[in-house]
């Protein structure tokens, strides 16, 4: 199973993003994410993400690392906070030419967005999946 969430929101982090002090949550643009999972069960043991998001409340778009183990922690680690300082119309262009540099095993899409799956693997009943998502 592929985790994508379009949106993300404060209360799943460990810490807040944005600085605006009304954010509840961000819209995903682009993530680029390594996920473990169990392989029979498809329960999901660990994620890690490089993430391009926009605060719902400011508008302000951030970069920044997510990492995620459901069995060690409640709320997702962030890391390396960078606000963005483009327009938006920019940062998508950015986002399109690096999803377009990456081969891909297969991908799909919908009315709002695309999945590239990049790697998938398996080891000693683990799955590992490297994928890619871009809101259109």
């Amino acid at each position: 199973m592929i985790y994508t969430p379009r949106y993300i929101f404060n209360s799943d982090l460990e810490k807040t993003i944005c600085t605006c002090g009304d954010s509840k949550k961000y819209r995903v643009l682009f993530t680029h994410s390594n996920s473990i999972e169990k392989d029979i069960t498809s329960t999901l043991v660990g994620l890690s993400s490089q993430i391009i998001a926009v605060c719902s409340k400011c508008g302000r778009i951030y970069k920044f690392e997510l990492k995620y183990n459901p069995n060690l922690q409640d709320k997702a680690e962030i890391k390396n906070v960078v606000e963005i300082k483009k327009d938006i119309s920019d940062v998508r262009d950015e986002i399109k030419l690096n999803y377009k540099s990456y081969e891909e095993m297969f991908s799909f899409r919908s009315e709002e967005f695309y999945i590239k799956i990049i790697n998938e693997k398996y080891d000693d009943y683990k799955k590992f999946t490297e994928f890619m998502y871009i809101e259109k």
